[in-house]
């Protein structure tokens, strides 16, 4: 084992000691298919490690994409030798290190090219999740839904066959009869709800948090993760968590604590993350006390304005945290669109006000563009309330601070009302985008845009020549070659397939790059930035717990600038009369227990 993997290890601070292995275990490893830093502190791969380290027939390690290496990160078992590889397909912009993780173990690419002893490859999460058509070839079974009991009964069904002839094959035919599992080879590729999604797991018996703590992550500092609310009551058209993760649960206040003190007690950790889409404000403030009276700090994320306290704000103060987000996604107009409340630029300015009072430097703003309807009045609100932003920060004395605004464009996620929508081109998008730049900066404010294609040089020179006061850091994936696979990737069927076959061995570093390797290919993207009401669409190979109806109705809604009904949001938790399809789940509900 390499010794920069022997540094990482050394460095993590562990919940689950490592176990003592008999040699008989089955071996499961966890991919993430991205380098540690950015692997580690996700949620889904820890919360899958526990429930499988906690199996005695099971041997769990992880791996990610740091070395090429052939071997699981802290056994060092050998790829090729595991039984299974389960990958987790967190967002587009990782899906093709897949075949980098396959590649490292000698793997064939293709799972109808496997041999009888290679290993299973699983995948899951959010891509593999909304649309399982374009992993069909690289892997061998896709969990649709949530994995937490399903990967149980998935190594149970193994237990039987593993030592069987044509163990393999029937594995998988008898996995395929699982709820919520796909496999490609068995349920093919056209056939209409053919994989139901698995259940709503109980959060409260499988509680997710971090299992492994280290420095050596993007996080600043030692931070220890908690999901206290899964899935979300607000309803957000563009949202996929809002509508696959039904219905929305909430951490019980008794096995919250718990977690926060074996986080502090036993862990010796200081900063604690709560994961909380939605989450009502008084819930919110009582989760945040209760960690700073047990002496820990807390850091939080991106927030809804209509959500966010004064006393949350300084909370995070008191923590030492340096900069605070709220996401308005679009003009004020533009929010009944999308289905959420229309605020006004005063309500945002406020924000910082209070920000900047208790002694918090830079700001950050997210949105979206090509929202249905978006014209360049709607463009001239977003670039009017950045520049009163960094007008407010000055105001206040802080031109230290910096303004970090995101703006990337709107993709169509199934499940989702705006699975049907029509998007401009990715050309239309990015003159958009750069509409808004030029006026922040006849404002004459110091102007920074980040992205993964500018040239590492070229943004030095950038932040160089702008190291004075009142900067506004634009960070963007507009000019990214993802922000053209991303809606292909959603809304493909078999044929992303074969493209991320075709695609993993090439070099593309702008859109440009990657628009001649589509045209090689022989596969136009514009069909997949298209209106969806009269396509094939690939994703419903699943039967899933959201209406068809709803997501149309709403999807209409929006066309006309009509909003999601607040009596929706207020009963998300109960009702079961509007959006989801009963037929779907055996869920009775009572998962909500703050």
């Amino acid at each position: 084992m390499r010794t920069s993997l022997l540094y990482k290890i050394k460095e993590e601070e562990r919940i689950l000691p490592s176990k003592n292995l008999k040699g008989n275990e089955i071996i499961f490893i966890l991919a993430f298919p991205d380098i540690y830093k950015y692997g580690l502190p996700n949620l889904g791969i820890q919360t899958l490690y526990k429930e499988l380290y906690l199996r005695d027939d099971v041997a769990v390690d992880r791996y990610y994409t740091d070395e090429d290496q052939p071997f699981s990160f802290e056994y060092g078992f050998k790829l090729k030798d595991s039984d299974f590889i389960g990958i987790s397909f967190q967002y587009e912009g990782i899906v093709l290190n897949a075949f980098k993780i396959l590649k490292a173990g000698s793997i064939p690419l293709i799972n109808l090219l496997r041999e009888e002893n290679d290993p299973i490859i699983i995948g899951g999460g959010p891509v593999a999740n909304y649309n399982p058509l374009p992993l069909s070839l690289v892997c061998d079974v896709i969990v649709l839904g949530e994995a937490e009991e399903a990967i149980h009964k998935i190594i149970d069904s193994y237990k039987v066959y593993r030592n069987v002839k044509r163990k393999r094959m029937k594995f998988l035919q008898a996995v395929s009869q699982i709820e919520g599992i796909y496999v490609p080879c068995i349920h093919g590729f056209f056939q209409t709800g053919m994989v139901k999604q698995t259940s709503p797991v109980d959060i409260n018996e499988h509680p997710a948090h971090s299992i492994f703590v280290t420095k050596n992550t993007v996080y600043e500092g030692r931070v220890f993760s908690i999901e206290v609310r899964r899935g979300c009551t607000q309803r957000c058209r563009f949202c996929y968590m809002g509508h696959r993760l039904k219905p929305p649960r909430t951490l019980r206040w008794e096995t919250f604590k718990k977690i926060v003190d074996l986080a502090i007690d036993q862990c010796n950790v200081e900063i604690i993350k709560l994961f909380y889409e939605g989450l009502e404000t008084r819930i919110v403030e009582h989760y945040l006390e209760y960690i700073i009276k047990k002496g820990g700090r807390v850091r939080i994320g991106s927030q809804r304005l209509e959500k966010l306290s004064k006393r949350i704000i300084e909370i995070a103060a008191i923590s030492g945290q340096r900069k605070i987000t709220v996401a308005p996604e679009t003009s004020g107009r533009l929010r009944k669109v999308i289905g959420k409340h229309e605020i006004k630029d005063e309500e945002i300015l406020e924000v910082v006000r209070i920000s900047s009072l208790y002694g918090i430097p830079d700001f950050g703003l997210y949105f979206i563009l090509a929202i249905p309807g978006e014209t360049f009045e709607d463009l001239d609100k977003i670039a009017d309330l950045i520049m009163k932003v960094r007008h407010q920060m000055n105001k206040l004395k802080n031109t230290d601070g910096r303004l970090e605004i995101g703006i990337n464009p709107l993709y169509p996620k199934p499940f989702t009302p705006f699975q049907y929508v029509k998007l401009p081109s990715l050309k239309n998008i990015e003159d958009r985008f750069l509409y808004i730049v030029e006026k922040v900066k006849k404002e004459g404010f110091p102007v920074v845009i980040s992205n993964d294609v500018v040239d590492e040089k070229v943004e030095k020179r950038q932040k160089d020549e702008n190291e004075n006061e009142s900067l506004v850091k634009f960070e963007t994936t507009v000019f990214h070659p993802i922000s053209l696979l991303q809606p292909m990737i959603s809304r493909g069927g078999l044929e992303i397939a074969f493209l991320l076959h075709y695609l993993h061995s090439k070099r593309f570093n702008t859109v440009s790059d990657l628009e001649n390797l589509l045209n090689e290919f022989g596969i136009n993207a514009a069909w997949y930035f298209e209106e969806y009401i009269d396509k094939y669409c690939p994703w419903k190979i699943q039967k899933t717990l959201i209406s068809e109806d709803y997501l149309l109705k709403e999807y209409f809604k929006a066309l006309n600038f009509i909003s999601t009904d607040e009596e929706c949001k207020l009963n998300c938790s109960q009702c079961f009369n509007r959006c989801i399809d009963i037929s779907t789940t055996n869920y009775q509900g009572g998962m909500s227990n703050a």
